[in-house]
């Protein structure tokens, strides 16, 4: 045998080895989870920024599009007196919602991110423009006000920050 190949077997033993202890643990903090009724699948979601992003995102939208449905919550066509919004709106809300949980469980939590900052990025600046907007609707069709446009440049930016500037850290579970 050659230096090397004695170099590679110690290497692959120290692997073993490791692998083995690494694998004991991955089991101990599997049962924690599992017993905590998480799951080892919510822990890699957590530490995947892109997918909870785009979740946290879907499922906040969901429940503003139906909180737009409920007239109590809309006195005044504005959503706690604070959003403008009418029934197109709270679709679009509801719509954006759908994709972002979809997005978080099928691999394109990325692109959502970087799609819906760059969308509402320019939906905020286009509702700064005075001529755009049409009796309190941008393009004449969804209610919008300074609120809405203040909140459409955070979630814009914040996503588009998201998406292109951070990069995915999902952990190493095992080898194959």
């Amino acid at each position: 045998m050659t230096r090397y190949s004695y170099k590679k077997t110690a290497l692959s033993l120290f692997d073993e080895i490791l692998l083995l202890r690494f694998s004991f643990f991955e089991d101990q903090v599997s049962q924690f989870f599992m017993s905590a009724s998480y799951g080892i699948e919510r822990l890699v979601l957590i530490l995947n920024i892109q997918r909870t992003f785009a979740l946290v995102v879907g499922i906040v939208f969901i429940l503003i599009g139906l909180l737009g449905f409920v007239p109590v919550l809309v006195p005044g066509g504005a959503l706690l007196g604070i959003f403008a919004v009418n029934a197109l709106h709270s679709v679009v809300h509801l719509l954006i919602g759908v994709l972002g949980v979809a997005a978080a469980y099928t691999g394109f939590s990325r692109l959502f991110n970087r799609v819906i900052g760059i969308v509402y990025f320019l939906l905020a600046i286009l509702g700064f423009i005075p001529a755009l907007v049409f009796s309190g609707a941008l393009l004449g069709l969804v209610s919008i006000n300074l609120a809405d446009n203040l909140l459409h440049l955070v979630v814009g930016a914040a996503a588009m920050y998201v998406g292109f500037a951070i990069a995915d850290r999902t952990p190493v579970v095992g080898r194959a």
